[in-house]
């Protein structure tokens, strides 16, 4: 409904002249491509919206179709595009004051910068993200940074931490991202062993995602599916199952997230070496016959009839630690790590030193406090920019 929709609201524009209103309509319909995984399509939409808008001087337009572009170039795996138009929307909000949608891009940009690795800036942008929708009351829309920031600690390996922010999206009780949330939580869980419980969340994400219609996901519950299936002694319809998946996300022309991808990766591994490379190439070919629904019916009949007895993990016993860290503050400030006392050529950036005894001394602070406090007379950019730097120094 909501393409139709956009289809006829675009068609009642003239092409010929650069008018809010044409600008309005190309932009939900790039937004519904994108919803919709055509992203090729929403670029064109977008690139068309953000020339009207320049042109007619709109930064609130311009600032929607930076953010069009950037999502759909996310969801092509241009990360480096992505993250640029993510931020050239970001500066244009600022200077807007649309709060909410720098909440959103925020989070978004917590994603990419995920994926690209630089895993302290993103952790940056998805806290601060959360803090801004809280700030706003919506407690709904803060799911997107928990998501974020529950994925980009999974992409680590840091499965504790990546649970707690999606048992966290899970209490919001948001549909939307149930699935997505369910999902991760699979993925944890197969990981660490926990094949049984890997395998409700998945068939619990699945079916959220169908209702939705949405494609990506479901292929995500699919492959997951298949390392239940695998872990059970079953490789060969995981094959197939993960040929039907490589199948959907080309059909589809969507990227994995890089997180994704290497989870993918693993249970490939794992399937192949469980099978003779003959068997493991027919069995993928197999699965690249099928439609979605046979790949969606394989994957809950195999799923449904394995016998999944969870292991008991063995528990280790670990002697206590010296600290990693230990830290002087009375007197001269002194720290030592790893038993060698730091010396000033450590402190390669003086506000990162200043930064450890600054949250060592204060409780809890927000990034404005930090930002008072250390750079009391920057741009809310500039202060970003600053407090990414120090960190990564830190």
């Amino acid at each position: 409904e909501a393409h139709d929709w956009s289809q006829q609201l675009l068609s009642r524009t003239d092409p010929a002249k650069a008018e809010p209103t044409r600008a309005l309509a190309l932009n939900l319909a790039g937004t519904v491509a994108n919803w919709q995984f055509d992203h090729a399509t929403a670029l064109a939409c977008q690139e068309q919206c953000l020339a009207i808008a320049q042109a007619l001087g709109d930064l609130t337009w311009e600032a929607a179709a930076w953010q069009g572009l950037g999502v759909a170039n996310l969801g092509l795996g241009n990360l480096d595009a992505a993250r640029t138009q993510y931020e050239t929307s970001l500066r244009l909000s600022e200077r807007l004051s649309e709060r909410w949608r720098e909440a959103n891009l925020l989070g978004a940009l917590c994603a990419v910068a995920g994926g690209q690795g630089d895993y302290l800036l993103a952790r940056q942008f998805g806290e601060e993200s959360l803090a801004r929708y809280r700030e706003l009351g919506d407690s709904l829309s803060s799911a997107q940074p928990l998501l974020h920031l529950g994925e980009l600690e999974r992409g680590q390996g840091n499965y504790a931490a990546a649970a707690a922010y999606h048992e966290q999206c899970l209490a919001l009780d948001t549909k939307v991202n149930q699935a997505g949330a369910w999902q991760n939580l699979g993925q944890i869980a197969l990981m660490q062993g926990q094949s049984a419980r890997a395998n409700w969340l998945f068939q619990a994400s699945l079916e959220n995602y169908r209702q939705q219609n949405n494609v990506a996901g479901i292929a995500l519950c699919l492959f997951g599916l298949a390392g239940v299936i695998a872990a059970a002694g079953k490789p060969w319809p995981a094959a197939q199952l993960l040929g039907a998946v490589q199948l959907q996300r080309e059909t589809l022309g969507a990227a994995m997230h890089p997180t994704d991808r290497a989870d993918y990766d693993h249970q490939q591994a794992l399937v192949r070496a469980a099978l003779d490379s003959a068997s493991f190439t027919s069995a993928w070919a197999s699965g690249r016959q099928l439609t979605r629904l046979q790949a969606i019916e394989l994957a809950l009949s195999e799923a449904g009839s394995v016998n999944l007895a969870e292991q008991a993990r063995p528990v280790i016993s670990v002697a206590p630690a010296e600290p990693d860290l230990v830290i002087w503050g009375l007197g001269s400030t002194r720290a030592w790590r790893s038993g060698r006392e730091l010396v000033s050529a450590d402190w390669r950036y003086a506000k990162a030193k200043e930064l450890l005894f600054f949250l060592l001394c204060q409780p809890a602070q927000t990034k404005e406090e930090i930002g008072l406090a250390l750079w009391p007379d920057v741009s809310p950019a500039q202060l970003r920019n600053n407090l990414g730097v120090t960190l990564h120094y830190l």
